[in-house]
């Protein structure tokens, strides 16, 4: 029986207890899509094309609901390639699928802390210096001078989804709609932790 009782939160919790925890959250279907292609290795094992991302999202779903089906959703977010031979054979452990079920993690996390602060990656790049005062104000840092405010503004912002979409083009609808219908379940959940229905709808929604 594999334990996920201890993970990151708990321990970060035992050894910095003051900390504050800020989060930015990127729509998972998009989150995966730049991963794919920021990471050589999934382009070169699936394809580096539209039917290769396809593929590499069908491979890695298929490996992860068969694990959740035996073991359960929480266990093999958590602990995925420790559940067995089948699961440790699965390429790179279905990790980047993972890390776009926000909601089982930021549930560990608020189980631990209560300062904590969730910032939506598209909200941000869209108006970054605003967040920036908001984390700001979150922190209960001293109010910034003239000069720290400037050198804030001028602070250059690099989105890398905008890098990926330049090099490989945005992908169609038609291939992130299946990725969203996977993703659905923890969206409305992370809209229910959060109390923000922006998580789903908009960029965020199913359909």
């Amino acid at each position: 029986m594999v334990s996920a009782d201890f993970n990151l939160p708990a321990f970060a919790a035992t050894v910095l207890p003051k900390l504050r925890v800020v989060v930015m959250l990127r729509e998972p279907s998009t989150r995966l899509w730049a991963a794919f292609w920021s990471y050589g290795q999934f382009p070169a094992r699936y394809g580096a094309s539209l039917a290769g991302f396809s593929y590499y999202f069908g491979n890695q779903s298929k490996a992860f609901l068969d694990c959740a089906e035996r073991y359960g959703t929480r266990s093999c977010a958590l602990r995925f390639e420790a559940h067995g031979p089948e699961q440790a054979g699965v390429y790179y452990h279905c990790d980047q699928l993972i890390k776009g079920m926000y909601a089982l993690f930021l549930r560990e996390w608020a189980m631990y802390f209560d300062k904590l602060i969730v910032i939506r990656t598209d909200d941000y790049f869209r108006m970054p210096f605003r967040h920036v005062r908001r984390v700001w104000r979150w922190l209960g840092l001293p109010h910034a001078r003239p000069l720290e405010m400037q050198q804030a503004e001028n602070v250059p912002v690099h989105d890398e989804l905008k890098d990926v979409n330049r090099k490989h083009g945005e992908p169609p609808e038609d291939l992130l709609r299946p990725i969203r219908r996977f993703y659905a379940p923890f969206n409305r959940a992370l809209a229910r932790l959060q109390r923000d229905s922006g998580l789903v709808t908009g960029d965020w929604a199913e359909e």
